[in-house]
């Protein structure tokens, strides 16, 4: 009789989970469409790790970057969004950052010759674009993506509708 409490119990718990689960990806559902009628987004280009440089969202947070027609809009689930025009970028480069693990701190009676297989080195992908804000001021804004390969493309999507623009406004 236990069992079947305790079988009953973990069912409704994995149904209330998958409940929850599905309402939050509506929820996810309409901001994006949202924000894509919103700004009029042509191409959503997937969500990127915001290090800060953007003062219409203030927080560090995930984000949304979608390619409008002549801006590049940054958005965030809880609502917070903001656009940056094409004729206010003035450079976009990806970089990547290496952090060297510190094996001197790690013990090596306990790890022993595993320490180096699993402390490593930790790389970092970044977008930086430099445009100019609302006050005329130069500002940055720093992207992190995941791995190299997405900095690029990501990168080089924002570069091409960036460099189409001013082709097309000259």
């Amino acid at each position: 009789m236990k069992a079947i409490l305790i079988g009953m119990a973990v069912m409704a718990l994995v149904a209330i989970s998958y409940l929850r689960g599905r309402s939050k990806l509506r929820e996810v559902e309409q901001v994006d469409r949202h924000f894509t009628e919103k700004f009029q987004i042509e191409e959503l280009l997937g969500s990127v790790s915001y290090q800060g440089g953007f003062p219409a969202i203030p927080r560090l947070t995930p984000l949304k970057v979608g390619l409008a027609g002549n801006s590049l809009v940054l958005y965030s689930l809880k609502g917070e969004a903001g656009s940056i025009p094409y004729r206010q970028i003035r450079k976009i480069e990806h970089f990547t950052t290496r952090t060297k693990a510190n094996l001197k701190n790690k013990s090596v009676v306990f790890w022993g010759p595993f320490a180096p297989m699993i402390f490593k080195d930790k790389y970092r992908h970044f977008t930086l674009i430099k445009y100019t804000d609302i006050d005329n001021d130069e500002n940055n804004l720093l992207l992190e993506l995941k791995d190299s390969g997405t900095c690029r493309e990501f990168s080089r999507q924002v570069s091409n509708s960036w460099s189409s623009f001013k082709k097309n406004s000259q």
